[in-house]
């Protein structure tokens, strides 16, 4: 049980860096900047995304531990 756990919150770090990896190669800071999209806007929401992402893994986390302990 706890080596699925570790696997799952893996991979929500996992996709959570996604996004910043895109950032980085395909220049998007660059492309929002250049539309005119202030700065802490651009970071505001990718922490928001972050933040629900992680959020809703926390949330999954804790309904489904105690039902797949009881199987």
């Amino acid at each position: 049980m706890v080596f699925i756990l570790l696997i799952a919150f893996s991979l929500v770090v996992a996709v959570s860096s996604v996004f910043l990896v895109n950032e980085r190669v395909k220049g998007e800071k660059l492309q929002q900047k250049l539309c005119g999209v202030n700065l802490a806007t651009y970071w505001g929401v990718a922490f928001v995304w972050d933040f629900l992402v992680s959020t809703f893994s926390a949330v999954t986390a804790v309904i489904f531990t105690p039902i797949l302990l009881v199987y």
